[in-house]
């Protein structure tokens, strides 16, 4: 569903920005942002709605507890539901701190059964990965591919989220579902010390 910005370039509805949340979370939505007029140059009125404004987009949130992001990708606007996924995967650790300090559960999944502490692997974000820990992620979710967070991170060559995900018992004998386990991932990439580490916890 693309939703242009003709329809909102005179202000938001009467609902506040949560109508253009409650507009577009049904489905993830595009929205092309040459329709002309500047959606957030507008404040919002007076009510438990308002935007924050971050490196990869905005934050809509609803009475202090309810985010919904609407990030930047390929010259548009894209919404995305669970903000908290997002923020483990562009790196912010305080948005992440501030969805489970709100009671955010912190095996939350996306449409791919990708949890945060996937997305913080995959990408490096190690003091993300260790809040997660903390919070007692499950080390050993896996996606709908049968990938888990320590795959990607060897994947990636991350060495101390791997020296990590080993510590609080991630299974090293994982297999993707074309047979590729984390050890063969980081020797394809030429993560020889990932491929090593692996083997001294038991990876065959």
């Amino acid at each position: 569903m693309a939703v242009g910005l003709h329809g909102w370039a005179g202000g938001f509805p009467e609902t506040g920005p949560l109508g253009l949340v409650e507009l577009l979370k049904p489905v993830a939505c595009r929205i092309p942002v040459a329709a002309g007029g500047d959606l957030f140059s507008i404040p919002a009125k007076k009510s438990k709605y308002s935007l924050q404004k971050v490196d990869y987009g905005y934050f809509i949130n609803y009475n202090n507890t309810t985010s919904y992001l609407l990030n930047y990708r390929n010259g548009g606007l894209f919404m995305e539901e669970n903000a908290f996924l997002e923020a483990a995967e562009n790196g912010d650790i305080e948005a992440v701190k501030r969805h489970l300090s709100e009671g955010t559960d912190v095996d939350t999944s996306d449409e791919h059964k990708r949890t945060a502490l996937m997305k913080a692997a995959k990408h490096g974000h190690t003091e993300i990965v260790k809040c997660l820990l903390d919070e007692g992620a499950d080390v050993n979710v896996r996606d709908n591919r049968g990938t888990s967070a320590l795959y990607w991170a060897s994947s990636n060559g991350h060495h101390e989220i791997v020296q990590l995900l080993i510590k609080h018992r991630s299974d090293v004998e994982v297999h993707d579902d074309r047979g590729w386990s984390a050890k063969d991932q980081a020797s394809y990439h030429q993560h020889d010390d990932i491929v090593h580490m692996l083997e001294e916890a038991g990876a065959r």
